[in-house]
């Protein structure tokens, strides 16, 4: 089952002024309970029997949390928890809180294990319960204003770069990158320990939306979320635009100065000669790195020329990926062969 949750779904949530809260609980009195409680203040509810059904309405609806209960018949809550961050790690950033009637440590310790955001006992204490959702829920506030606070040096680099008073298209090819940032932090998900314990996995993209949901995921992978985010962002990005679409750094100059990318890359996409292209991307966790594999289907370019720093290159939308990622991104960024293959690593 492919989730339907994507960046934009979120992006759109966060401006509703209700917050979604999935409660996913076998016990039919327990659960309205529960629900009677949330909807008196002011959130909104959905509701799932067992942990089957908690993976479909988690996939159909997105919450903003989950609270789950641990016994359940068909699939627990320790199997629904671990499904769906494996299964699902579009959205595995969601707070999860277990609720269960049993005293056993070991649950606890396991429910913590796996990544869980809270472990809270039955009978349920409804102020502690909304004392623990208001707390998780404003973490997850945090974490998205301290995301974008951090990477206000680095907007403000590029909008205070070189003198464009005298070049109105550069300008706006600048203002089209600030604004392209902007929204891409917008929509970020959210971390949690659950998804840093990935060891592995290998993905294909084609489409931008491809690129960006998965640099979003991605991201949460690495000590520093924020970091990590735009470089990741770039080179998935550049794979698809410049790797399998073969737009050269130019036309993409001018297709942004006339307001046409996106469209190119749409059109291109229902070409023959691309239609079939996927870029692959790999990622492992080492014991003291971790590192980012991607590979596209294009002819490579002369990635040498775009490595050294400067704040015109920066400003400059002409190989700005591959300096994001050398400056702030990664610790380590490899080119192989013509430039279709690169390798980033973080060292932990």
């Amino acid at each position: 089952m492919r989730c339907k949750c994507t960046s934009t779904d979120r992006m759109l949530k966060a401006e509703k002024i209700m917050t979604l809260i999935l409660i996913v609980e076998d016990e039919a009195d327990v659960r309205e309970d529960i629900v009677d409680l949330l909807e008196l203040n002011d959130f909104e509810t959905v509701e799932a029997v067992d942990g089957r059904d908690g993976i479909s309405k988690t996939v159909e609806h997105c919450p903003d949390l989950i609270i789950s209960d641990l016994s359940m018949p068909n699939m627990d809550g320790h199997e629904f928890f671990e499904t769906l961050k494996s299964d699902h790690p579009e959205v595995a950033g969601i707070p999860f809180i277990f609720l269960t009637a049993s005293n056993s440590r070991e649950n606890e310790i396991r429910s913590k294990e796996l990544g869980a955001n809270d472990f809270l006992s039955k009978p349920v204490d409804f102020e502690i319960l909304l004392a623990t959702i208001r707390a998780h829920l404003r973490a997850t506030e945090r974490s998205m204003q301290s995301l974008s606070l951090s990477l206000d040096d680095f907007l403000s680099k590029i909008e205070g770069g070189p003198s464009l008073e005298d070049d109105p298209k550069e300008q706006k090819r600048l203002h089209s990158i600030v604004e392209y940032y902007k929204d891409l932090l917008a929509k970020s998900s959210r971390p949690t320990a659950a998804i840093k314990r990935l060891r592995s996995a290998e993905y294909e993209i084609q489409t931008i939306q491809d690129a960006e949901n998965l640099a979003m995921t991605m991201s949460h992978f690495f000590p520093e979320a924020e970091s990590a985010l735009l470089g990741l962002n770039e080179l998935l990005v550049n794979a698809i635009e410049h790797g399998n679409l073969g737009i050269t750094y130019e036309e993409k100059g001018e297709l942004l100065a006339n307001g046409t990318w996106m469209s190119e890359i749409n059109r291109r996409l229902t070409l023959d000669t691309y239609k079939e292209r996927y870029a692959t991307c790999r990622f492992t966790r080492f014991e003291d790195r971790l590192e980012v594999e991607i590979i596209d289907k294009g002819d490579g370019f002369n990635w040498q020329k775009f490595t050294d720093f400067s704040p015109e290159r920066m400003a400059h939308t002409h190989g700005r990926g591959i300096m994001l990622t050398m400056s702030m991104a990664f610790n380590e960024v490899e080119y192989k062969g013509n430039g279709n293959h690169v390798v980033a690593r973080t060292f932990i």
